[in-house]
């Protein structure tokens, strides 16, 4: 007789089957994720291709980067300022894509970190980032700080378009490069100092924001140095009240005209006060070389708004170029103080060898007074006072851009060979850098003059905006929809439910 089942027997099968059958669900969702995380297979299926990095970014993360990198932003969760939390969304997206594009090489990885500087101060001493709103781009003990502004294209006052993958792309770049660009700039002719806190004269702030732009800032006193180191990737000239010598412009010409070097360097020329009785000794240099007659006078400009409630020049009319397309889309005013006038000269520009710009511009009805006494009232002099020559606009220039092209090795091109921009007044002392236009003006003019890419060839990302608009009406109809309609669909499948099992 056949010994009967065994139903402790079955029970154990069983429970070793679902075991099993749980196990294989485990391991199998597990091989699913792995293989999901280490080969991505994504599709980008938005108009403006949202979640795609361009093919120029993927081609530099795997053949420029070459150590891994980390991407700290500090733009607070909780954020209440103006397009700071739309900035975050955006950023979000974005960076996602640049970490899965070097997930699997982890020599050069790229890592996310969302930080307020407020709350972890330890981690945030650590990381050496310790200001808001702001995307640091680190890789060992190099950085590189993104502002908002840089990660938009503005038009009157309005976000166009997403600019964070031609922002941060070039910032990774620098940051993986091993060399830093230098800037000089110039002392030991009564200029204004790097470490100075003054506000007048002082160009701390400066120092810092061009030390957090990833530059190197040093001082260079030509009359020890007795050249302009090859290295320099500009010099910076800021106010010479005592004058520059005949022997340190003749450093100047030649580093900025090539000399013997490779390539022609960058200049940056702050001229002096001349209500103070200052000469800037620098007439040889900026007239015959580069075709910018700077007056010894200071530009009156009756126009009204002209002038600040301090009396200043303020300027806000500008020519559209990399260096003041900031100032034109934002609508911003430059407050500049007692300002030379610059003009083109007329002769040296027909040549055609110098490509010669005024940025900034005062009103039509300016001119440069030359016999302006303290305490008296300024009247335009026949003869005396100057006036803009017709031929080149009947303008005086503020800022003034001179820039020497020419075609190389046969090209049929044109190549940049040596750029100069000249200020009339001040425009970037530690008291003049807390305002946004002044801020914003130089680091464009340093980041252009010095050919720092920041656009490359990758393409703005537009910005969607969705608008929904209901009458009273609709508004009501929504909310009968919401309080009986959903629910009531809902009571009516629950009885049709009981119904049918009744049934």
């Amino acid at each position: 007789m056949a010994a009967p089942p065994s139903f402790r027997a079955n029970r154990w099968l069983r429970t070793v089957n679902l075991a099993l059958q749980a196990l294989l669900v485990l391991t199998f969702t597990a091989g699913l994720n792995y293989v999901a995380i280490s080969h991505p297979w994504r599709f980008d299926l938005t108009a403006s291709h949202r979640y795609t990095l361009s093919p120029e970014t993927v081609a530099f993360l795997r053949d420029k980067i070459t150590r891994p990198a980390q991407i700290v932003v500090t733009i607070p969760e909780d954020t209440e300022k103006p397009g700071a939390a739309a900035a975050l969304s955006d950023l979000r997206g974005l960076l996602r894509e640049y970490v899965i594009a070097t997930m699997s090489s982890p020599g050069r990885r790229i890592t996310v970190e969302y930080l307020n500087v407020a709350q972890r101060l330890k981690e945030a001493a650590e990381l050496g980032v310790d200001q808001p709103d702001l995307v640091y781009v680190i890789s060992g003990d190099r950085r590189r700080a993104i502002p908002l502004d840089e990660l938009y294209k503005v038009k009157d006052k309005r976000r166009e378009a997403f600019l964070g993958e031609a922002a941060i792309t070039p910032a990774l770049l620098e940051v993986s490069s091993p060399d830093k660009s230098r800037i000089y700039f110039l002392a030991g002719e009564g200029e204004m100092a790097l470490d100075s806190t003054d506000p007048n004269r002082g160009l701390s702030e400066l120092r810092d924001q061009l030390q957090m732009l990833n530059y190197e800032v040093l001082p260079l006193d030509l009359n020890a140095a007795r050249r302009v180191p090859d290295d320099a990737s500009l010099v910076v000239v800021a106010e010479p009240n005592a004058g520059v010598s005949p022997f340190v412009q003749e450093q100047l010409r030649q580093y900025a005209g090539g000399g013997d070097r490779q390539r022609p360097g960058s200049l940056i020329v702050v001229l002096p006060n001349v209500l103070m009785g200052r000469n800037h000794g620098l007439d040889r240099l900026l007239r015959d070389d580069w075709g910018i007659d700077a007056g010894d006078d200071v530009i009156v400009d009756p126009t009204p708004g002209a002038l600040t409630d301090n009396g200043e020049l303020l300027l806000n009319r500008y020519l559209a170029h990399p260096v003041t397309q900031k100032l034109i889309d934002y609508r911003l005013q430059l407050p500049i103080g007692p300002s030379r006038s610059l003009i083109a000269d007329v002769p040296r520009t027909s040549r055609g060898d110098l490509s010669i710009t005024s940025l900034a511009i005062a009103g039509k009805d300016a001119w440069g007074e030359r016999t302006l006494q303290a305490g008296q009232a300024a009247v335009f002099n026949p003869g005396v006072d100057a006036r803009a020559n017709p031929m080149t606009g009947g303008v005086l220039g503020a800022i003034m851009l001179s820039e020497r092209t020419g075609a190389a090795n046969e090209l049929n091109f044109s190549l940049p060979r040596g750029r100069v921009i000249v200020f009339g007044g001040d425009v970037f002392s530690n008291d003049r850098l807390a305002n946004a236009a002044n801020r914003t003006l130089i680091l464009n003019a340093i980041n252009w003059i010095i050919n720092r890419d920041t656009q490359l060839n990758v393409p703005a990302r537009p910005i969607d905006r969705y608008q929904l608009t209901l009458s009273q009406s609709d508004l009501g109809r929504l909310r009968l929809s919401l309080l009986f309609i959903a629910p009531g669909i809902a009571a009516a499948l629950g009885l049709l439910v009981y119904w049918t099992r009744r049934n």
